[in-house]
């Protein structure tokens, strides 16, 4: 080409070309954010805190069913107690089976959940009788 001739337009050809190219690291960030949002969009398996074991699913029904059967128990309790209470022993009584369900409620509302963990120690409440002042973990 001759000094002072208007450049070619080889090169701007070629510059063209690569603008629309993705850079091989660029295509390598996207193919790991996609890897990533993959595995984020995977359910976790989950696993028991330590000192802890997951409730099985026939042991949690299991347990829902006594906790009915003590709330029902529970209940009546509050139901015999005279509509007016006077003395202090019927005070205490009616303190006790409010606390007794407010307990059992919690532990309800605890067992309710699709995953239940107890510590790893802890008896299966249902084979149990589940004492009715057990305080939920």
């Amino acid at each position: 080409a001759a000094p002072g001739a208007a450049p070619s337009a080889a090169p701007a050809a070629a510059a063209r070309q690569n603008a629309d190219k993705v850079p091989a690291y660029l295509k390598r960030r996207q193919a790991e954010a996609a890897e990533e949002r993959r595995l984020d969009a995977q359910p976790r398996p989950v696993v028991a805190p330590p000192g802890y074991r997951r409730v099985p699913e026939a042991e949690r029904l299991g347990t829902l069913d006594v906790l009915a059967q003590r709330r029902a128990e529970a209940e009546a309790k509050l139901r015999l107690l005279p509509m007016r209470i006077e003395t202090p022993a019927q005070r205490r009584r009616e303190k006790e089976a409010q606390e007794q369900l407010a307990n059992l409620e919690r532990l309800v509302d605890m067992f309710n959940n699709v995953h239940v963990f107890v510590p790893a120690d802890a008896e299966p409440l249902a084979s149990r009788g589940a004492p009715a002042d057990v305080a939920p973990a």
